[in-house]
């Protein structure tokens, strides 16, 4: 219904939905970044100008306490307003060192659950990036080369990654142990199934 509002009510409406990103209700979270991305889409341009300060101080704020919850939020707000309003691309410079810097964030706890948001933060941030290289392909020209750099390294952290030097030494490692074990393929040594399967044939 954005599209039937007037700049005031926008306004309003934005007012309201920026509050609610405090919010500790996970439905309301879920849907806020669609809902500010319908509204930007028919912004003008004051109260695009609005949104995105309202979103940098949102982010930066976010870095600087290391709150990987709210950087998430606010990237995922980033990103529903680049593919709903194309015309915020040129914004996109403004955000795009914060937004490497976010790929690159190290964990410095050993909790599974913190590194699984980091993996996600890192996810939203290109994904971001994707949003505004298919909605503003010019705007977002001079960051395309570190993208592409920062996206190679982050292939790394695929699970399933292995360099060479790694498949070298884990194929080694397999046959070395291989040759370590006394009995391969038979469990019990010295062909001892053989043995039991003779003895059920002597007693029939």
């Amino acid at each position: 219904f954005s599209a039937f509002l007037n700049p005031k009510q926008r306004d309003a409406v934005q007012t309201c939905l920026w509050d609610q990103t405090s919010s500790a209700d996970e439905a309301i979270l879920s849907n806020l970044p669609q809902a500010i991305g319908h509204l930007a889409a028919f912004c003008d341009t004051n109260a695009t100008d609005k949104i995105a300060r309202q979103l940098q101080k949102g982010l930066n704020e976010s870095y600087n306490k290391n709150d990987l919850t709210g950087m998430e939020l606010q990237l995922r707000i980033l990103r529903s307003i680049a593919v709903h309003a194309p015309s915020f691309g040129k914004f996109i410079v403004a955000f795009s060192d914060l937004l490497f810097k976010i790929v690159k964030l190290e964990s410095n706890v050993d909790d599974d659950d913190a590194v699984q948001t980091l993996y996600r933060l890192r996810a939203s941030a290109l994904d971001a990036f994707g949003a505004f290289i298919t909605s503003s392909p010019r705007q977002i020209e001079r960051c395309v080369d570190g993208i592409i750099e920062t996206c190679m390294e982050n292939l790394k952290f695929d699970p399933n990654y292995n360099d060479v030097e790694n498949d070298g030494v884990d194929s080694k490692f397999a046959d070395q142990m291989d040759a370590d074990d006394p009995f391969g393929d038979d469990p019990f040594g010295d062909g001892a199934d053989d043995e039991m399967f003779d003895d059920d044939m002597d007693v029939n």
